[in-house]
């Protein structure tokens, strides 16, 4: 998961994150009893089940209706820069250097009420 992290806004494919996720909660399912019960496998099933959590709003921001507009009410919002190439943000391309570790480090699923 963490080379998703990089993965640039343009070349991030949701279906490719859910294919991932659904592997990696597969694989987890598959490991004995005795590895379940342990700490590291609760902390690795706490964050691929965080992750999973946010694939709807990854898949919201990465729509093609969202607008430049829409990025810089996302920064008004939750006070958050995305940096330069605010005004040329779009789904597909995102603001400027954007990656998957971007969205994370923003914690935008605190707004998604918003």
């Amino acid at each position: 998961m963490n080379g998703w992290s990089a993965t640039q806004w343009s070349a991030l494919d949701i279906n490719a994150l859910v294919a991932g996720v659904e592997s990696f909660t597969t694989k987890l399912r598959r490991l004995p009893k005795q590895a379940q019960s342990s700490s590291p496998f609760k902390k690795l099933q706490d964050y691929i089940r965080s992750f999973s959590d946010s694939i709807p709003l990854i898949r919201e921001l990465k729509s093609d209706a969202l607008r430049p507009r829409h990025w810089s009410k996302i920064s008004e919002i939750t006070g958050k820069s995305f940096g330069s190439g605010d005004k040329a943000a779009t789904a597909t391309t995102g603001p400027g250097n954007f990656t998957l570790d971007t969205v994370f480090k923003m914690e935008l699923s605190k707004y998604s009420e918003q």
